[in-house]
């Protein structure tokens, strides 16, 4: 994940908007008269987009999550472990995509997953931490003026 840097107004000026744009998100979506949920919701924030490119990454986040709330039904309903539902759902993905696969290729994927997560976690942790130290520096220079 790439460090983007922020002059310290830049830095203001972003976490002003960013907040305020889901201040508003949040007031027009779930506190009106009739709150909005499912595809209702979907078609309101694509209708809402700024941008051809906003509007695409909301719609693969809105397919991402439409997959996620799938595979967790089928997990919820399957009885397993996480574990091994999870290792099940690496084995049929393996075969589907590639037929021929061996018990040594698909704990090769696994591993190759468990590696991509591992490093997909740290840069979430430290691009939070990035987050929380600009937060933090606005704050404290916000109550010093």
């Amino acid at each position: 994940m790439e460090k983007i840097d922020f002059t310290q107004e830049q830095g203001k000026d972003f976490i002003h908007s960013f907040i305020e744009r889901i201040k508003q998100f949040f007031q027009t979506a779930f506190h009106s008269e009739k709150p909005m949920h499912g595809k209702e919701l979907n078609d309101w924030l694509l209708s809402n987009a700024q941008s051809d490119e906003e509007r695409e990454t909301l719609a693969e986040i809105m397919e991402k999550n439409e997959t996620y709330h799938a595979k967790r039904r089928e997990y919820s309903t399957s009885g397993k472990t996480i574990d091994d539902w999870y290792n099940d759902e690496i084995e049929q993905s393996v075969k589907h995509l590639y037929p021929e696969a061996t018990d040594s290729d698909i704990d090769k994927v696994k591993e190759a997953i468990a590696k991509q997560i591992d490093s997909e976690t740290e840069e979430t942790i430290q691009a939070l931490d990035n987050l929380d130290d600009i937060i933090g520096n606005n704050s404290r220079k916000e109550v010093s003026e």
